[in-house]
């Protein structure tokens, strides 16, 4: 038996950086496949390339997930425009809902997100927005830094906890802890047995906790800067 023509091979499946691949590519193969589905060697064959050609771009599966999760979250960044908002209270809620929204999109592998790409200055752009209207406001270096790193983590943590919300609407965790309260004695945590009772009429996920978390956030912001207006004055 006649082996197989090396030229045929190479050509159906090219290697290594000669394949004309780049990351964009490799993201919108990924992007037709389901996340259970994804996998270095799936995306090849999409690509009708050499899995070395991928692993050129990206070197692991965990590479690969974060790529995609990048890639769903940036194309609905990008249309993020925050210059018109000129109050800086404003400007943080539409921040952290921008974020939080974005983040949805990525869905199961929103825990893969990470802010990846230098190069891609359509992302800093909001958070520069804001940074400066919190300037702008009177917060100085400090404040804006720690204010800009709480508006983040607060919405990817409201989007994380959002993507595992069920169809049904309540959060895997909700069942568990009620069950751990309903073996307790009756008199044990009594501040979480009042709370957790009231958990499904309060909407604890969603857009509702998200505006709750952003108000808590902005008056803490308030409460800073109108604690360090005198003694600015002090000093003027």
């Amino acid at each position: 038996m006649d082996s197989p023509d090396p030229t045929t091979r190479t050509a159906s499946r090219q290697q290594g950086r000669h394949a004309g691949l780049d990351r964009q590519r490799i993201a919108e193969a990924a992007r037709t496949l389901e996340p259970q589905s994804l996998s270095i060697q799936a995306v090849a064959d999409i690509l009708g390339v050499d899995r070395k050609a991928v692993n050129y771009h990206v070197t692991n599966l965990s590479g690969l997930l974060e790529l995609v999760a990048v890639d769903a979250f940036s194309m609905n960044f990008t249309d993020v425009d925050l210059s018109s908002t000129a109050d800086w209270k404003e400007a943080c809620r539409a921040y952290a809902f921008a974020l939080h929204d974005s983040l949805m999109t990525t869905g199961a592998l929103v825990s893969y997100f990470r802010f990846q790409d230098p190069g891609d200055f359509s992302m800093l752009g909001p958070a520069d927005t804001v940074m400066q209207r919190l300037y702008d406001a009177g917060f100085n270096d400090e404040q804006v830094g720690n204010a800009i790193i709480l508006i983040v983590n607060v919405a990817m943590s409201a989007a994380r906890d959002d993507v595992m919300v069920g169809s049904d609407g309540t959060h895997p965790q909700v069942p568990l802890i009620l069950d751990a309260l309903r073996d307790a004695y009756p008199r044990q945590f009594p501040a979480l047995q009042r709370s957790m009772s009231g958990t499904p009429s309060r909407a604890p996920y969603g857009p509702a906790q998200l505006d709750a978390s952003m108000d808590i956030v902005t008056r803490g912001l308030e409460s800073i800067l109108l604690a360090s207006q005198p003694a600015l004055s002090a000093h003027s």
